[in-house]
């Protein structure tokens, strides 16, 4: 294997404002922040230069004023719709008397290479070309979007505050074919106090017809410094749900952090800080809970078969690659450079959003995206 403890050599730093990658079909990466309404920038990932960027922010005024009306008003309403969700009438009681936030940011690759970006009430058609793109407005929903994914039989599903609508793609257009009501297993409903709530939802689909969600819940607190402030506090839980009819299949417990998922070949791993379970992919029945060793960095996936995860204790800030064999987590290579001492020392405890990320490219070069600066690091040849 090429990694067996080897060491690689930093070739690239560049700054960009993003935490979130997407390797798309035809060899370029999409960056973008998954919260944040700031620019998607789209690289080469041979060459790594920045093809072109995508204001998001523009496209969504663009279409506020064609398709909602061109006054002065909606040269604000987007910032307002950031603080509040005044303009949103239909969502129940706990929802609407907390002033729920739902700007999120929900970007997939189409089987066909066509991008869907899901944000606020606005559904967006991107079809990248060689050096610019073109756009579309496919849809404007009456609620914000949470969530969007394209299902194995190509329908395309969007997940809003009360609904699952799905949509059929047909000569270019978005046919709408059935919705169902979210029920309230979906959505996490917070103790204690707090000022605002951020409702999120992360998908993937399963082999068997099957989705998993990643249900996030952010509340917003007062820091009670006298500088003022806010201070953010995460519970999540990870749902297993039949898509024959959007009923669950089972569900973890509600973790008191922001709780990610990893889906390998085989099996699924879901992370807390405190520990990480593994699933088996196809039965769905739990394999083994490990709990985190000290000094171990947050896992990602390297490959259809491994994972990678920084250490900062007795390897000395090299990334480690795990496999899981005999239904347990495997060391099986270390990876080293002496740039990792320098960026893998620091970073927020937090794992989706976070200040690091770590990525495999196609080509086997290492991004590690580490406070809106990029370090690409390949293989030191022999």
């Amino acid at each position: 294997y090429f990694m067996i403890n080897k060491e690689v050599q930093f070739t690239l730093k560049a700054e960009i404002e993003a935490n979130t990658i997407i390797p798309l079909k035809d060899g370029k990466l999409l960056f973008y922040y998954f919260r944040e309404i700031y620019n998607i920038y789209i690289y080469n990932e041979k060459t790594f230069e920045q093809l072109f960027e995508i204001d998001l922010q523009n496209l969504i005024y663009e279409f506020m004023n064609k398709f909602e009306g061109d006054n002065e008003k909606n040269s604000n309403k987007l910032k307002n719709h950031e603080e509040s969700n005044a303009t949103i009438e239909k969502y129940d009681y706990f929802w609407n008397k907390y002033n729920v936030k739902r700007n999120k940011n929900s970007i997939k690759e189409l089987d066909n290479g066509l991008i869907l970006i899901g944000r606020d009430k606005y559904l967006i058609e991107i079809n990248l070309h060689k050096k610019n793109y073109d756009y579309k407005l496919a849809k404007i929903l009456d609620d914000d979007i949470l969530e969007i994914n394209e299902l194995s039989d190509k329908r395309i599903m969007i997940i809003t505050i009360q609904k699952i609508i799905l949509f059929e793609r047909k000569n270019e257009e978005y046919i709408f074919k059935e919705e169902y009501e979210l029920s309230s297993f979906w959505k996490i409903f917070p103790e204690g106090f707090f000022s605002k709530i951020n409702q999120f939802f992360f998908s993937y689909v399963l082999p068997n017809n099957r989705l998993l969600v990643n249900s996030l819940l952010i509340k917003i607190q007062p820091s009670g410094c006298l500088w003022g402030g806010n201070h953010e506090i995460y519970n999540s839980k990870i749902i297993f749900i039949d898509l024959k009819n959007f009923k669950k299949i089972l569900s973890t417990e509600v973790y008191n952090n922001d709780a990610k998922f990893i889906v390998l070949e085989n099996e699924i791993v879901i992370q807390s800080y405190e520990d990480l379970t593994i699933y088996d992919i196809n039965s769905l029945e739990p394999i083994k809970v490990i709990k985190h060793k000290k000094g171990m960095g947050y896992l990602y996936k390297f490959d259809r078969n491994h994972l990678i995860a920084s250490s900062v204790s007795d390897e000395k800030n090299n990334l480690v690659i795990y496999k899981i064999e005999n239904k347990d987590l495997i060391k099986q290579y270390i990876i080293r450079a002496k740039l990792f001492e320098n960026i893998l020392l620091y970073g927020k405890k937090r794992m989706i959003g976070g200040s690091e990320f770590i990525f495999l490219l196609r080509n086997k070069r290492i991004i590690i995206l580490h406070y809106e600066k990029i370090y690409l690091f390949e293989m030191i040849k022999e």
